[in-house]
């Protein structure tokens, strides 16, 4: 679950981070302060530098409020909210190439499991206390 003020309103990202197949993917979704949907992503390429703790990727995202598909790429250092846990944070940004500009996010994992949207909302206002 990921959150951050835009234009004084809420917005909250729903991502999803699976290596079932072998490969890592990401995929996720913006939902705005009235629960909906205002943009979906899936990832086309995806690297975990452990060294570094570094998550990078690249995606393909459709805003719903334009008429085109974007790309950009993420960029995320993996962060431990605890030194005896695995990283449990995402804290960097999101850009997509058609204007360049940084969207700031911080992710926190809030299940091992795929929750449904009320339930993670739910924990994303507790942790942001939004």
């Amino acid at each position: 679950m990921g959150h951050w003020i835009y234009e004084d309103k809420h917005v909250y990202t729903i991502e999803e981070i699976s290596q079932d197949t072998g490969e890592t993917t990401v995929s996720g979704r913006q939902i705005g302060e009235d629960m909906k949907t205002q943009a979906d992503w899936s990832s086309e390429s995806v690297y975990i530098d452990l060294r570094r703790k570094r998550l990078t990727y690249v995606y393909s995202c459709d805003v719903y409020r334009t008429n085109h598909q974007q790309n950009g790429i993420g960029v995320f250092k993996l962060v431990k909210s605890s030194n005896k846990l695995p990283p449990n944070i995402l804290d960097g940004y999101a850009v997509d190439m058609i204007d360049g500009d940084k969207d700031p996010n911080t992710e926190h994992k809030v299940s091992d499991e795929i929750i449904g949207t009320e339930e993670a909302l739910s924990k994303a206002r507790e942790i942001f206390n939004a």
